[in-house]
């Protein structure tokens, strides 16, 4: 799989070794990736960057990914939220869903299974027509 690189990734996690990996994975998946250890960190960077996806962990110290996307969903309601967790629930997947998160994923998962939904998000946004579409070329 062929990604333009002006796809942008955050990756939230308070694990270092999750976000390291995710890291990895996406950037030799073709994707431009940063990461963030906590939720507050994330905002800040969203502040000074705009992003196609945020891959958000559930459970964090200080401020949970569910308040975490229901945040971002708040300030850029055009990034491509996909909660992931080691805990999962219907109920958390049902609440991150009803927030406007684009998918939720399981840990552990797989690189190939992480690009899928990644494209799903993709699909989606073209599909809908939506603003701000990868394609545009507009993602710093």
């Amino acid at each position: 799989m062929t990604v333009p690189e002006e796809i942008r990734v955050l990756v939230v996690d308070d694990e270092e070794v999750a976000r390291e990996s995710l890291k990895a994975w996406l950037e030799e998946s073709g994707y431009a990736t940063d990461v963030a250890s906590d939720a507050k960190r994330a905002l800040e960077m969203l502040q000074a960057r705009r992003y196609a996806v945020a891959l958000i962990d559930v459970r964090m110290k200080g401020m949970d990914g569910i308040e975490l996307t229901r945040r971002i969903r708040s300030i850029d309601p055009s990034i491509d939220v996909i909660v992931i967790t080691a805990y999962a629930s219907a109920e958390t997947a049902v609440l991150a869903l009803k927030l406007g998160a684009c998918d939720y994923l399981t840990k552990p998962f797989d690189a190939e299974d992480l690009s899928r939904r990644i494209e799903g998000c993709a699909d989606r946004r073209r599909a809908a027509g939506r603003p701000g579409s990868w394609e545009s070329g507009h993602w710093p």
